[in-house]
């Protein structure tokens, strides 16, 4: 069984014009909602194996705040294509990953996480919010046995 929580970033600065979306860091209140999303896991008894973030800067800012809140100490992974990908991207660099892993948060965007998880799971049909979470499971031993026929919808959820 392997369990997926795909995390949007929290709020984030608008763009600047000519500025960097690369570089756009979160809100106060973006700061704020990613403290309430570690605490939303927390309350559901979620203790990730692994943490991984787009390295966009507003990504990893959500990723250390859910690191903190959820009292994770091992090292946060960052990979590009979860910024710069679509979702076979996204899919690829999961069907990647070490079979010992069981559980995974994974912080990165929209459009491509509010598709990947459709994708996966029919009932998974929202536009994730800023700091909005789906939870999925696959009943496979490995990660690069991930499939929609062995997916199954948890929960969306998002601070109020």
């Amino acid at each position: 069984m392997k369990k997926l929580y795909l995390v949007r970033h929290a709020d984030a600065e608008s763009p600047h014009f000519g500025g960097s979306d690369f570089n756009r860091k979160l809100t106060a209140f973006g700061e704020n909602k990613a403290t309430s999303l570690g605490l939303l896991l927390k309350n559901r008894y979620i203790d990730p194996d692994l943490i991984v973030s787009s390295d966009a800067l507003r990504a990893k800012q959500t990723a250390h705040i859910l690191a903190e809140t959820l009292n994770y100490k091992k090292q946060i992974v960052q990979e590009n294509k979860i910024y710069m990908g679509g979702e076979q991207q996204l899919n690829d660099f999961l069907m990647m990953l070490d079979p010992d892993i069981k559980s995974v948060v994974l912080v990165g965007h929209n459009p491509t996480l509010s598709a990947f998880a459709h994708t996966q799971a029919l009932q998974a049909s929202y536009s994730m919010q800023p700091a909005g979470v789906i939870g999925l499971t696959y009943s496979v031993h490995d990660w690069s046995e991930i499939n929609s026929r062995d997916c199954s919808f948890l929960f969306y959820e998002w601070p109020k």
